[in-house]
């Protein structure tokens, strides 16, 4: 094999998908457990848990409730608010999100907890408060 060939095959398998994880697999820092809160709340409105970059024995619950990923809200929301908070905790490898969401044309609000290992979302924890009437009129949050 010529020298330049091996050089774009090297180039071809750095900038991979595979590399690019695996890369990534170190601690996130805040810009990315941010993403990932935006990873699955994008995922979730387009009720496509297939989107995730998640571990194979991933846990989410709703509730309190252990439930398949992809069930329970993945079904029913309709739409996000504007309001979204995260808590970003780059020790623990945690984020968290307080957000506003429609579901069957009702306001909620939600309290969304995500565990990253190894670039992956291990951890998935949802506490609803479905019918919420404040959580339409919840104001946008400006980032700090």
């Amino acid at each position: 094999m010529t020298r330049s060939r091996l050089f774009i095959l090297a180039f071809l398998a750095a900038a991979s998908p595979l590399a690019t994880t695996a890369q990534s697999a170190g601690p996130c820092d805040r810009t990315c457990l941010s993403g990932f809160i935006t990873q699955y709340l994008d995922a979730l409105v387009a009720h496509d848990p297939a989107r995730l970059a998640v571990t194979a024995d991933v846990r989410f619950t709703e509730n309190g409730v252990a439930v398949p990923l992809g069930e329970a809200l993945w079904l029913t929301i309709g739409r996000l608010h504007d309001y979204r908070v995260d808590y970003l905790d780059t020790e623990a490898q945690q984020a968290a999100s307080h957000v506003a969401f429609v579901e069957n044309d009702r306001p909620g609000l939600m309290a969304l907890r995500l565990k990253i290992v190894g670039g992956r979302i291990a951890e998935i924890e949802t506490v609803l408060n479905r019918g919420s009437p404040m959580a339409s009129t919840m104001p946008p949050v400006e980032a700090l």
